[in-house]
């Protein structure tokens, strides 16, 4: 399931590049799920544990894959929230399937535009979240209506 909050969490990865950058497992590299995200989202394909093929780059280490991809992995491989500024509407999608696999608390701060329908839970408010218009309802009560 996704939690959401849109205050900060206690433990939360902030900075996603550093943080992935040297806590990453090669062995993530190895998991189909893990592939098919960086596939899709960077348009990259793994070769192996330590090779990224990138049509912009060439051949690039895991560390230089988009900040997107790495919260998105975190997601799968971490157990603490995640603050998404990295993530874009590219990212959304798996962030829906990685909340089907397990509970993942992020933190929103920005607009993203989720799939039409998919589950989540508003943590500020326990309001339950089911389609993309109940998810604009909930950022904008908590994004736009309290900075007012």
């Amino acid at each position: 399931m996704i939690y959401v909050t849109f205050r900060e969490p206690p433990d939360m990865i902030e900075f996603i590049d550093g943080y992935f950058n040297h806590n990453y497992d090669p062995a993530w590299f190895e998991d189909e799920l893990v592939k098919e995200m960086i596939l899709d989202i960077d348009q990259s394909e793994v070769l192996s544990p330590n090779c990224i093929q990138s049509p912009v780059f060439g051949q690039i280490p895991p560390v230089k894959i988009s900040g997107g991809v790495k919260a998105v992995i975190l997601m799968l491989k971490q157990d603490r929230p995640i603050w998404t500024p990295a993530c874009g509407d590219n990212c959304t999608k798996w962030i829906a399937e990685v909340g089907k696999i397990k509970d993942i608390l992020i933190f929103v701060g920005h607009f993203l535009h989720f799939p039409e329908d998919f589950d989540a839970v508003c943590v500020d408010d326990g309001s339950k979240i089911h389609t993309r218009n109940e998810w604009s309802d909930c950022m904008f009560k908590h994004l736009v209506e309290e900075v007012e």
